[in-house]
């Protein structure tokens, strides 16, 4: 038949008679009430921490001691609440030093901003002006590019007229004997020479006239 379990007030009872008897063991107490011993030693320990006051010690402070520690408490929030009074204005202080720096700031940024645009508007304009005198430098020098390239080719023309005549002239000069006077009709032949280059120069620029063509007189009797 299984034992029964045993309660710890039979522990308790039996502990404080063999603690009287100084024969206080675990298997004292066990031969008195019975159980397993892991019973009887849970109950044992049990025993001892309420015998030695770890279950719970109520402890009484004096109203004294109280007051003393409520005085000490207050005036220790005081000062920590003055502290952090005094943290808080120096914070705020700051803040508005900053704030009052930050406005500073923006307004230097602004003045700079709107000066940066002016440069801009200004240095645009300029560009604009200075286009304008490029296109029409570079017109003017289209334009006299055309002029030099005019005159070169009639100083081209100029020279070759020269060139024709001295070519003339020299072999008019060939063809005349050495030391004869020259015959008025040798003259006048130098002098056609002469300006033959401006006749056939004219000749070129003279339009082309047609020659008229004859009219054929037809007969009745033809047809």
């Amino acid at each position: 038949m299984p034992r029964k379990g045993i309660r710890y007030e039979q522990v308790a009872e039996a502990c404080a008679v063999l603690e009287k008897s100084q024969q206080l063991s675990v298997r004292a107490i066990q031969a008195r009430t019975g159980g397993s011993m892991t019973t009887v030693l849970k109950h044992y320990r049990r025993w001892q921490r309420e015998r030695s006051g770890q279950a719970g010690v109520e402890t009484t402070i004096s109203d004294r001691l109280r007051h003393a520690l409520l005085s000490e408490l207050e005036e220790a929030a005081a000062q920590a609440r003055h502290a952090g009074q005094k943290e808080i204005k120096e914070a705020q202080q700051q803040i508005d030093q900053l704030k009052k720096e930050t406005e500073k700031k923006q307004l230097r940024f602004a003045q700079q901003f709107q000066i940066a645009q002016q440069q801009k508007r200004l240095l645009e304009k300029k560009l604009l002006d200075a286009e304008q005198r490029a296109a029409t430098a570079e017109k003017q020098l289209r334009s006299a590019q055309d002029r030099l390239n005019t005159a070169q080719k009639s100083l081209q023309r100029e020279r070759r007229k020269q060139l024709l005549k001295g070519t003339i002239l020299q072999k008019a000069q060939d063809l005349k004997p050495v030391g004869e006077d020259p015959t008025p009709g040798q003259e006048q032949k130098d002098q056609v020479l002469e300006e033959s280059p401006k006749i056939s120069t004219a000749q070129k620029k003279a339009p082309a006239t047609k020659k008229p063509k004859k009219k054929v007189q037809q007969s009745l009797f033809d047809f």
